[in-house]
């Protein structure tokens, strides 16, 4: 590992680290513990894809660049509460008693796309036949049954299934992701549902970075980015 840390620049805060080549952050956020690990990971990575390690950087580091750019862009068009909702927040649903033929309006959990301390995973639905998170593919959205945790510490299990954003996504690349799509869709007048023009939230999508999976994006009617999440 040590002469593939001699192609990259590391920088520390807290407990995460920023991976950097050629002065543009190509991964961040990254445990500092798990960083050995990680950079293991992606040399493997290079040897699948046929690459030598500074070819396999290289192409990190110019998929990175339009996304940087794009939130550096578009950054004010993030709704203040689009983090929020992502996190998982709670609001009140109806739950119909059938029993009872009656309504009663309870709490639950909603929005939560994305691994962060006020969302627990209950259970992974996609991919099948994964019970861990460690176990999850990086780069590769999932779909979770999700339970939130309010900030009082209160726990409310969401009704809907979560599609998530992939694993090792800090709020800074879910951000950068959103912006390229919403700049490569939105901006551009192309990847609207039809079925989503008389709504409250007009629906765009677009391909992440890497061309692994769709982003839907949720937008106002001046172009704020209220919501969004994978497609699975």
């Amino acid at each position: 590992m040590g002469i593939a840390k001699k192609c990259l620049k590391f920088v520390q805060k807290d407990d995460k680290t920023t991976i950097i080549r050629d002065n543009v952050d190509i991964l961040d956020d990254i445990n500092s513990e798990e960083l050995g690990d990680y950079i293991n990971e992606l040399q493997q990575d290079a040897k699948k894809q046929g690459k030598s390690w500074d070819d396999y950087l290289d192409d990190l580091a110019n998929k990175s660049r339009p996304r940087k750019n794009a939130l550096v862009k578009w950054l004010s068009k993030f709704d203040v509460n689009f983090i929020n909702h992502l996190s998982g927040d709670v609001a009140l649903e109806d739950l119909m008693i059938f029993f009872k033929k009656d309504y009663y309006i309870v709490p639950k959990g909603q929005g939560g796309h994305w691994l962060n301390k006020f969302l627990k995973v209950d259970a992974i639905l996609e991919p099948p036949g994964i019970g861990n998170i460690e176990n999850l593919p990086k780069d590769i959205p999932f779909k979770a049954k999700v339970t939130i945790r309010s900030l009082k510490g209160k726990m409310f299990p969401k009704s809907a299934e979560s599609s998530m954003f992939p694993r090792n996504w800090s709020e800074i690349r879910i951000k950068e992701e959103v912006a390229l799509a919403y700049e490569k869709s939105f901006v551009k007048g192309i990847g609207l549902n039809p079925n989503s023009v008389n709504k409250k939230f007009k629906q765009y999508k677009f391909k992440d970075s890497l061309g692994n999976f769709d982003i839907l994006i949720e937008v106002d009617d001046i172009g704020n980015i209220m919501n969004a999440y994978p497609l699975l």
